[in-house]
C-alpha cells in the first residue's frame, strides 16, 4: 500500500474514533444533575406546603419535588432542590414544569451539571371540578362519570371525625395527585396513575375516631390513626383501571417519640376484606414537627397508620443527607448505543481491516 493511502486511512480512522468518543460522551447522564429552585404561585397565591412540582424534558418526567414551605420550592443555599436528570446532549433543551397536568407559565433550559438555577413559577389552575388541587369539596363533592361520584361508604357516621373529598380527572399513563388539606387528616396525597381514561373520579378520605366499623378486628401495633380511603365508586379501584396507586401521609414527631416508635417501624396497613396486610412504607422526608411517609397500594378500603414494634430494621439515613440525585428515587442510566453509533463501529472496523489486509 502506498504511504499516502495509509496516511489517509489513519486520518479517517482517527476522525471516526474521535467522533465516536464524543457521541458516547453525549449519552452519559449529568452527575450531579442541575438543581432548580424559586418561588411558586397558584392562581396568584403562594402555593401551599405539600405541592408537587414535576419537571419534564421532551414530555418525559425527569424530576419532582414536594414543597416544604408555602410559596417556594427548593432552597438556596441548601441541598433541597428540584434535581433534573438528563444527558450531556440535552444541555440547553427546554424544561417544562407541571402541577398535576397544568403547565407553568414559565419554562427553563436544561443547564450543565452542578448548577443552581432560580426559576420562579406561576400556575393558573381552573377552578371547579377537575381543576387540580384547588378543586373538589371537603364534604363530599359532586357526582362524576367514569366510575366517579360519591357513594355512602357504609362507615358508622358516629365514627367519622373528618371527611374530605375531591374530584379530579384520571387519564391513562398520567399521574393524578389528590391533595388533602384538613389539619386533622394525616393523608396528604393519594397519587393515582390510570390504566384507562376514566374521566372525573372522586377520591374520599374518612378520618376515623377509632377502628373502622367495616373491619372485623383492630389493626395490630400502636395505631396512630384509622382512615378509610375510597377512589371512585364500588369496583372501580382495581388494577384494570389503576396502573399505580401511592398514598403519602404524615405523623407527628411528638407521637413517634412519646410511643418510642422509630420511623422504620411506622407502617401503613390495609384491610383486604379478611385481614390486615402491611404495605411497603418508606420515610420520604422530615421537618421539625412532622415525618412524611409513602406507601404503594393495590386497592382502597380501610387503612391504619400503626407502629409495629418488635421488628429488626436498618436505620434509614437522615433525609437531609439524601444523595442529591435521589429526589425521585430513580437513577438515569446511560443510554444504549444508537444505530448511528453501531454504524460508526462497523466503519472503524472496516477501515482497520483494510489497513491490515493491504500490508
Amino acid at each position: 500500500m502506498k504511504m499516502k493511502t495509509k496516511i489517509i486511512l489513519v486520518m479517517v480512522l482517527t476522525i471516526l474514533i474521535t467522533s465516536g468518543i464524543a457521541s458516547a460522551q453525549n449519552e452519559i447522564p449529568l452527575s450531579p444533575p442541575p438543581g432548580y429552585y424559586g418561588s411558586v404561585t397558584v392562581n396568584g397565591q403562594p402555593a401551599p406546603q405539600g405541592t408537587t412540582i414535576i419537571a419534564k424534558i421532551g414530555g418525559e418526567v425527569r424530576g419532582s419535588i414536594i414543597t416544604t414551605a408555602s410559596g417556594f420550592y427548593g432552597d438556596n443555599p441548601g441541598k433541597t432542590k428540584l434535581w433534573i436528570r438528563g444527558y450531556q446532549s440535552e444541555i440547553n433543551s427546554t424544561v417544562n414544569f407541571y402541577l398535576n397536568d397544568v403547565a407553568a407559565q414559565q419554562t427553563s433550559t436544561f443547564k450543565g451539571p452542578e448548577t443552581d438555577n432560580r426559576v420562579d413559577l406561576s400556575f393558573t389552575v381552573p377552578s371547579g371540578p377537575g381543576g387540580g388541587n384547588s378543586g373538589g369539596s371537603s364534604s363530599g363533592g359532586s357526582s362524576g362519570g367514569g366510575g366517579g361520584g360519591v357513594t355512602t361508604s357504609g362507615e358508622n357516621a358516629s365514627n367519622i371525625d373528618v371527611k374530605e373529598s375531591y374530584d379530579l380527572e384520571i387519564f391513562k399513563d398520567t399521574l393524578t395527585s389528590y391533595r388533602f388539606t384538613h389539619v386533622l387528616n394525616p393523608i396528604r396525597y393519594s397519587n393515582i396513575t390510570g390504566n384507562v381514561n376514566a374521566g372525573l373520579i372522586t377520591t374520599t378520605v374518612e378520618v376515623l375516631k377509632g377502628t373502622s366499623s367495616l373491619v372485623s378486628s383492630a389493626a395490630p401495633g400502636k395505631v396512630y390513626k384509622n382512615v378509610n380511603i375510597w377512589v371512585g365508586t364500588k369496583n372501580f379501584a382495581t388494577p384494570a383501571n389503576l396502573k399505580e396507586s401511592k398514598i403519602m401521609f404524615s405523623v407527628k414527631n411528638s407521637w413517634l417519640t412519646d410511643n418510642k416508635i422509630t420511623a422504620n417501624q411506622l407502617k401503613l396497613l390495609r384491610w383486604d376484606g379478611s385481614k390486615w396486610i402491611t404495605l411497603d412504607t418508606n420515610e420520604i422526608r422530615k421537618d421539625a414537627t412532622t415525618t412524611y411517609f409513602e406507601s404503594g397500594t393495590e386497592g382502597f378500603s380501610s387503612f391504619a397508620i400503626s407502629g409495629i414494634t418488635g421488628i429488626t430494621v436498618t436505620s434509614a439515613p437522615d433525609v437531609a443527607q439524601t444523595p442529591i440525585p435521589g429526589i425521585t428515587g430513580k437513577a438515569t442510566p446511560a443510554r444504549a448505543p444508537t444505530i448511528d453509533n453501531w454504524m460508526l463501529f462497523v466503519i472503524i472496523a472496516a477501515v482497520y481491516f483494510l489497513i491490515i489486509r493491504k500490508k
